[in-house]
């Protein structure tokens, strides 16, 4: 009997609350309308915002080393380019830069602006500091390494006088105990001749062109046709169930203003 009244007095609240927001349904009508013609108005003046993307490789110097640390270079380019600033930026602007995933040696850089010629401008200014920067590494390194290459050269060239000298001076010398020190000498300054030689090689392949490479754009800019922002069909659907959501619980917000004025009236009876 109990479950019976539940359900009979949940079917009258329903019908009652069905009623309340039929009886106003010009309100709620009006009031939904309202609020979506102005989100209307919003999407179609706010300025249209046009988007360009890059994908760029990080350099390459020496033998697998990177010129700079992806992870490191996209931090820092949010940092010098303010994306994650919470000041007004003006357009013109550096959006979004970030690593492609599966990669250490990507990233992709995203620029919005009013048209598409001003995201491209900005786009290449940030590109173009990106490989000066990374110009500049790179003929530090090439002279860095250069200098190491003419070091172990010298010492290569040392190495080999010794043993010249020694080989002579074995084949002057017949005496069983200096022949045999010469020898282990002889030998010591081979390995170290060979080892100089392989240090040598493994440097001269790190400058080699295959190994030093500045950063570069892949492939080419990626311009949006159609602009980004404002997304204006979400925008007037977002505002009309707003609208409508709060139309209804301005309803129920009269009515309960109403049904408490008649209490209050009631009792002063």
């Amino acid at each position: 009997m109990q479950e019976q009244q539940y359900v009979q007095e949940d079917e009258i609240d329903l019908k009652e609350l069905f009623k309340t927001l039929w009886a106003k349904k010009v309100f709620i009508a009006l009031f939904t309308s309202i609020v979506t013609i102005l989100a209307i108005i919003y999407a179609l003046t706010i300025p249209k915002v046009y988007e360009v993307s890059a994908m760029m490789q990080i350099g390459k110097l020496g033998k697998n080393s990177n010129i700079e640390n992806t992870s490191s270079l996209v931090k820092k380019l949010e940092i010098t380019t303010g994306i994650n600033s919470k000041r007004k930026k003006e357009y013109p602007y550096i959006d979004k830069i970030q690593t492609v995933k599966g990669t250490n040696d990507l990233i992709e850089v995203y620029s919005q602006g009013l048209d598409n010629e001003s995201s491209i401008v900005k786009i290449n200014r940030l590109i173009e500091t990106i490989k000066t920067e990374h110009k500049k590494k790179i003929d530090e390194f090439l002279d860095i390494t250069k200098e190491k290459l003419i070091g172990l050269k010298i010492q290569r060239d040392t190495i080999s006088s010794e043993i010249i000298e020694i080989k002579n001076a074995i084949t002057k010398n017949s005496k069983s105990n200096v022949t045999l020190a010469s020898l282990i000498l002889l030998k010591d300054l081979n390995a170290q001749l060979s080892n100089i030689d392989k240090e040598i090689n493994d440097v001269q392949i790190s400058i080699s062109e295959n190994n030093i490479k500045n950063t570069e754009l892949i492939g080419e800019l990626d311009v949006s046709e159609f602009p980004v922002k404002p997304k204006k069909k979400l925008i007037v659907v977002v505002a009309f169930v707003t609208g409508f959501i709060l139309s209804i619980f301005l309803v129920f917000f009269m009515e309960f203003i109403r049904g408490f004025k008649e209490e209050e009236a009631l009792e002063a009876k």
